[in-house]
């Protein structure tokens, strides 16, 4: 076909690089949201905060990025 292996790997890792700049907004979202609480609320009412501010994530990816 005439394309370069690296072309390919490149283009994957741009594809995926706009995932990684979301999921570091939504963890200084939650960072903001714990600290404007005093580190009170867990993951649950985080999320609640976070689907005020429309940022829809499941219980369990919130949980995660509350853990890195």
């Amino acid at each position: 076909m005439g394309i370069y292996p690296n072309a390919y790997y490149n283009y994957r890792k741009d594809r995926i690089a706009g995932y990684y700049a979301r999921k570091e907004q939504i963890k200084d979202k939650i960072l903001t949201i714990y600290h404007e609480y005093s580190g009170n609320p867990g993951y649950r009412m985080i999320r609640v905060y976070l689907l005020q501010a429309n940022i829809s994530l499941s219980n369990t990816t919130t949980l995660k990025y509350m853990q890195e």
